[in-house]
């Protein structure tokens, strides 16, 4: 087996069968499974899933973890995974159908690998996350430890040997597995035409995320992992009012999760 692509699903019976279908339809020459982690689901999934197991037997896996979260659902993958390269992406986005082709190519050259995340739909908060929560290029270029795993490539080998995905963190867990492979290596790539699609945010709530986000990077001394490389004046001219505010309280918010892990550090 050449490749595994590992899919932790979480209550994703909207999204679930566009995810599952743009990995069935993808050209590639190599040899390539699928693996589906229910992650405690409650909603349709695991009915979607059985379909699909049913349809591709030889093709898809179906595990179930009911221990919530994301890092036990892929770790549970990556231990049934019989692939030598390993691929994520999430529950809630869909793969162009190179993308397995294109990142499987990197991985010949390095040791992990990231592609370009977009996400889908018109209007500001769409044209936000596009232009400022998914800057993987922009870390890789700077060597900066951070593949979101919703579009990553790693060896199966190289994530084995560095522990697999720690278990105890609730955010970041992507960013603290290429650390810790970073640690051995600066191989990294990035593959901007391995592009995966990904579901737009549904409110202004999802900058709760950023503050989570903070606690956790303090906690991983990764401050600058987050940290935006453009000025504020020149996403005002470019995206407009709206994507400035909404970059200025992403900041806000990061940073107070940060310090709030400063804090929480000190009185422990």
């Amino acid at each position: 087996m050449d490749i595994s692509v590992i899919v932790p699903v979480h209550n994703s019976e909207s999204t679930l069968d566009k995810c599952i279908i743009s990995l069935l339809c993808q050209k590639t020459s190599h040899v390539y499974e699928i693996i589906l982690i229910d992650n405690a689901s409650k909603d349709n999934s695991s009915k979607i899933l059985k379909k699909y197991l049913h349809k591709f037997p030889k093709k898809i896996k179906v595990f179930s973890e009911r221990r919530l979260g994301r890092s036990f659902a892929r770790n549970n993958g990556i231990k049934a995974a019989k692939g030598k390269k390993i691929l994520f992406i999430d529950s809630d986005s869909w793969a162009e159908n190179l993308w397995i082709e294109k990142l499987s190519k990197a991985l010949n050259d390095a040791v992990l690998v990231g592609g370009q995340i977009k996400t889908s739909g018109k209007g500001s908060l769409s044209l936000y996350c596009n232009y400022f929560c998914h800057q993987q290029e922009l870390y890789s270029k700077a060597k900066k430890p951070f593949f979101g795993t919703g579009n990553m490539g790693v060896h199966k080998k190289d994530i084995v040997d560095v522990g697999l995905f720690n278990t105890e963190l609730k955010r970041a867990e992507d960013v603290d597995i290429c650390i810790k492979i970073l640690k051995k290596t600066k191989d990294i790539d990035y593959v901007a035409d391995a592009v995966v699609y990904h579901m737009p945010p549904k409110n202004i709530f999802f900058l709760i995320n950023s503050f989570e986000n903070g606690m956790a990077l303090f906690h991983l001394k990764e401050k600058d992992v987050f940290i935006r490389k453009m000025d504020n004046f020149l996403v005002y001219k470019k995206y407009g009012v709206l994507v400035f505010f909404l970059k200025i309280f992403d900041d806000i918010f990061f940073w107070l999760g940060y310090l709030f892990g400063k804090i929480m550090m000190i009185f422990r």
